[in-house]
């Protein structure tokens, strides 16, 4: 089965998200549905299930005593760079969230899994583009919400399968680890 680790966004911000997300409609660009919105903190791809109980015990460990905390949802980007996009992202910003990546990523190690090569960068995908063509309006959309603020605490991470398909990806909790309320 094919897993990740992520972080749920509230309904409430998906709405406001989505009507942000509108206005990369005239590109050439695979908009994430409203219902996937997420933060992932480690995507863990194909998965033996002979795994999966050792994964819920690695992940109950680490949030077992850790605090409800607030993340704050800033600004737009791109990856790689404006010269080159190929993501539309909304940053993510949040010392707790780095250190969960950071703690999972160490963890699951453990269990075999590849740590992450590169930095992590907490962030939303808005959407995957397609082609190159339309810069011009993807920095007015990096202009116009470059000042984008949102803020939502998190309470729990949850390990998703994910199932992928010609219409696009569809995401299903396999279990929710929560965190303690203050």
């Amino acid at each position: 089965m094919r897993l990740f680790i992520g972080i749920e966004i509230p309904s409430d911000l998906k709405e406001e998200i989505f009507k942000i997300q509108k206005d990369l409609k005239k590109l050439n660009i695979k908009l994430v549905e409203k219902e996937n919105f997420h933060i992932c903190l480690k995507f863990l791809g194909e998965v033996n299930e002979s795994l999966v109980q050792e994964i819920y015990s690695v992940l109950e460990n680490i949030t077992s005593g850790k605090n409800v905390f607030e993340v704050s949802l800033k600004g737009v980007g791109v990856f790689p760079n404006i010269s080159n996009p190929r993501v539309v992202w909304i940053g993510v910003e949040s010392d707790e969230i780095l250190n969960l990546a950071e703690e999972i990523d160490f963890n699951l190690s453990k269990l075999g899994f590849e740590k992450e090569k590169r930095k992590f960068v907490p962030h939303l995908t808005l959407g995957r583009l397609r082609d190159k063509k339309g810069k011009q309006i993807i920095k007015e959309f990096l202009d116009k919400y470059k000042n984008l603020k949102m803020k939502f605490y998190v309470d729990k991470i949850i390990l998703f399968k994910s199932k992928l398909s010609p219409k696009g990806p569809t995401y299903k909790k396999i279990k929710e680890f929560h965190l303690v309320k203050n």
